[in-house]
């Protein structure tokens, strides 16, 4: 296959222990999977070797390559020289942003390739050339005034005329996720940005982009996942730190947003604020776990005399820490377990967001069993079918693998599930007594087939793992 490859750019691709400076424009440089070439020459000097590179498929110049001039006679010099300037940019960048004056520096990249070594530097569009017609540029300057004016449907309009023109313009793509996200339609920003990145890897304010629209999803933990994304190819830059930090808050997660808070270059208001949130997370979550634990030794059962208690206790650290997916979820199985079935519902559904596989479909299930016994049959009838279409997308459809009431879910993994009803018991009474039979669908009762298998063969808790 790489024989292939290379046949296909017929030795155009650019390979630094035999090109000279004279044979750099046009040659290809692959990064991430993303073919670029190289285009004009901006400067030469004693950093090296300054050209355009241009993303073979946006058409864009978003970097300059920078390749010094010592990369084939002392290439080691070269790399490590190169890594001096980017850890000397980098503070200088952290030094900015602390003082509220971001971007004003662009971020530098050292990279190892092409045979040697060489500088990725990071520039606003059409700072060095493009080639975008004039006709595009104008319309994108006129789209973020707009926007700017907070007229983002009439940017929108514009945004989309111009990705249906240009669909890999990954300006107008990014643009027009921005102004989809400030109208609150987050999974129309992220699947824009998502393709945004998949053109452009190789960007860090792309990928910045897209952690910042993701922590506005609904599900939670992609917005973490995308944070180590970025910081595995960019370790070297802070700017998202932020974000990084409010993505690990928001799956219960303190100790790790404690971690990247500690590492972050963030502005002083944003570092005493974070910090005093960051903390009081941390200590809710200690009491949390150890109240958990203490439970663990009394083999997991909630004695009658401390379940006001336990359900009390949790109301408390759940104020003190409100977006922990476990702490939300434990307290709506108590209040599930109290009669508060709406509350319980609606914190259950929450949870099920941010909270780790597979507990968020126990979640699920059981904020839709909450809603059956508040009698909201239209909101219990669509999560049952969400939940039943989510099990059989991940290859589960038997007996076990479909959630019950749940009492608790044990420090380890363990899901104590009640029998008093028992959820077979909930949905099969909730179908006979739905009063709009259409709401019922056939994933339901299939659903309700395999609880009634399960619970004529139940014998104790579920290994979190069943």
């Amino acid at each position: 296959m790489f024989d292939r490859w290379l046949r296909r750019f017929k030795g155009n691709v650019l390979d630094l222990t035999r090109h000279q400076p004279t044979d750099f424009i046009g040659k290809i440089v692959v990064l991430n999977e993303r073919e670029y070439e190289i285009g004009a020459n901006e400067r030469i000097g004693d950093q090296g070797y300054a050209h355009r590179l241009i993303n073979r498929v946006s058409g864009l110049c978003l970097h300059l390559i920078q390749i010094r001039p010592e990369y084939q006679s002392a290439p080691e010099i070269a790399w490590t020289a190169s890594r001096e300037k980017q850890a000397a940019t980098a503070l200088l960048r952290d030094a900015e942003r602390a003082e509220g004056r971001p971007d004003v520096i662009c971020p530098l990249t050292a990279r190892q390739g092409c045979g040697s070594s060489f500088e990725l530097h990071e520039v606003p569009w059409g700072m060095f050339g493009h080639e975008t017609p004039t006709a595009v540029e104008e319309a994108i300057v006129a789209a973020n005034e707009l926007k700017h004016k907070r007229d983002h449907q009439g940017a929108i309009t514009i945004f989309k005329r111009l990705v249906a023109e240009h669909p890999n313009h990954t300006v107008a793509l990014n643009n027009l996720a921005s102004c989809h996200l400030e109208l609150g339609e987050s999974v129309e920003a992220l699947a824009l940005i998502s393709r945004v990145v998949e053109i452009e890897p190789n960007h860090s304010q792309y990928r910045g982009s897209h952690l910042i629209i993701g922590a506005h999803c609904a599900a939670r933990r992609h917005a973490a996942a995308l944070y180590e994304d970025l910081k595995g190819a960019f370790p070297h830059i802070g700017d998202y730190d932020f974000y990084g930090i409010h993505a690990y808050l928001r799956i219960g997660e303190p100790e790790r947003a404690r971690e990247i808070l500690l590492q972050a270059k963030l502005p002083s208001a944003d570092a005493a604020s974070l910090g005093a949130t960051v903390e009081k997370a941390v200590q809710a979550r200690n009491r949390y776990d150890a109240r958990r634990s203490q439970l663990s030794e009394k083999e997991n059962q909630i004695p009658q005399a401390e379940q006001e208690e336990l359900l009390s206790f949790l109301e408390t650290v759940h104020a003190a820490y409100e977006d922990d997916p476990d702490i939300q979820a434990s307290l709506g199985f108590r209040l599930r377990a109290a009669g508060s079935y709406k509350r319980a519902s609606e914190l259950l559904l929450v949870a099920s967001c941010g909270i780790g596989s597979p507990w968020d479909l126990t979640c699920r299930a059981n904020a839709a069993y909450c809603s059956l016994m508040s009698g909201d049959w239209p909101r219990a009838m669509h999560l049952l079918e969400h939940t039943m279409s989510l099990i059989e997308s991940r290859g589960m459809a038997n007996p076990v693998d479909i959630p019950g009431i749940v009492d608790w879910i044990t420090d380890q993994g363990a899901v104590i599930e009640t029998m008093k009803p028992s959820a077979a018991e909930v949905l099969n009474r909730a179908l006979l007594e739905c009063p709009d039979k259409s709401l019922v669908t056939p994933a339901i009762e299939k659903m309700a087939a395999l609880l009634r298998q399960f619970a004529a063969q139940y014998r104790g808790p579920r290994p979190v793992d069943a």
